[in-house]
């Protein structure tokens, strides 16, 4: 009897509606470890904390990521605000900088290289996508090591459905590595 009732609260805790545990990293780097569903552009996190259980609700552009893992306890204690504040670079240089000067080598070499017809474009291996718009499309990464650009549509009871181009798709959470979530 015992037995039955512990591996009845095994299963009901690894398959929980929520489903997979996650590692959710906002937009001023904090991270939330702890159960997500996500609908209609809102993300609830159950996390764990010593002090008991708290549930978040998250708007997508408060997040930058989330990654599918098995965490979903939180060492600290909960934050009491979740800001959005995020540090902006300034655009005041270090004019003593010995790399100014080779920064302006680089933008020279640029400006030659457009005139020849030439592409001084980097095409980054993470976001390299031909029809890729970081702020409207979020980028789905599989265990695979495959990648996706889109839409995230929703997250629920361990499955996502994630919308690529016109094609809506639905992945179990255990194949999904990480998803990199668009602001917008």
């Amino acid at each position: 009897m015992a037995t039955t009732i512990c591996v009845l609260l095994l299963a009901l805790t690894c398959f929980s509606p929520l489903g997979w545990a996650d590692t959710l990293t906002l937009q001023n780097n904090a991270e939330i470890n702890g159960r997500t569903s996500y609908k209609n552009g809102t993300f609830k996190v159950i996390a764990r904390y010593r002090s008991g259980t708290k549930t978040l609700k998250l708007d997508r552009a408060d997040l930058r990521s989330l990654e599918v893992n098995a965490r979903d306890f939180n060492p600290g204690e909960p934050p009491k605000d979740i800001s959005i504040f995020v540090d902006h670079l300034t655009s005041t240089r270090n004019a003593s900088d010995d790399s100014t000067e080779a920064s302006g080598r680089q933008k020279a070499a640029a400006k030659a290289a457009d005139k020849q017809g030439k592409s001084t474009a980097v095409n980054h291996p993470v976001l390299g996508a031909e029809s890729f718009n970081p702020s409207t499309d979020d980028v789905l990464w599989l265990r695979t090591k495959s990648k996706l650009t889109g839409r995230l549509v929703s997250i629920e009871s361990g499955n996502l459905t994630f919308e690529s181009g016109k094609e809506e798709r639905r992945f179990q959470l255990d194949e999904v590595a990480t998803i990199l979530i668009a602001p917008n």
